[in-house]
């Protein structure tokens, strides 16, 4: 669920992508265009690379990693059919991967803020 959620924040590739292509054809001298897409961009960025991947962080991933730290001991693991060493490194992975998501959306925030 959570992956698939992910998904909403790539929406706002959609006006980086279309800022690079106004650029590669010749369009970046037009201001109209550039203001309406950088604005999308920002507005998209803003809803759903920070408030959005904020917030099902802390209430989807951040959660269900706790679980597989804290909750799960090995023989439910073993029960559940998966290996603990293995089920624990997917946990580790899954929660290194989004805490650096968060570092690098907001590091590009302040970027775009600029």
């Amino acid at each position: 669920m959570y992956g698939v959620l992910g998904l909403f924040l790539e929406i706002s590739n959609l006006f980086v992508n279309a800022r690079w292509f106004f650029f590669e054809h010749g369009l970046g001298d037009r201001p109209v265009i550039n203001l309406i897409n950088s604005s999308l961009l920002f507005i998209s960025y803003t809803i759903f690379r920070v408030v959005f991947h904020t917030y099902i962080s802390f209430t989807i991933a951040w959660p269900i990693t706790l679980e597989f730290f804290v909750e799960q001991s090995d023989a439910a693991i073993i029960k559940g059919g998966h290996i603990p060493w293995a089920y624990r490194t997917a946990g580790i992975y899954m929660w290194v991967t989004n805490v650096l998501s968060q570092f690098i959306n907001i590091y590009w925030y302040t970027l775009i803020l600029k």
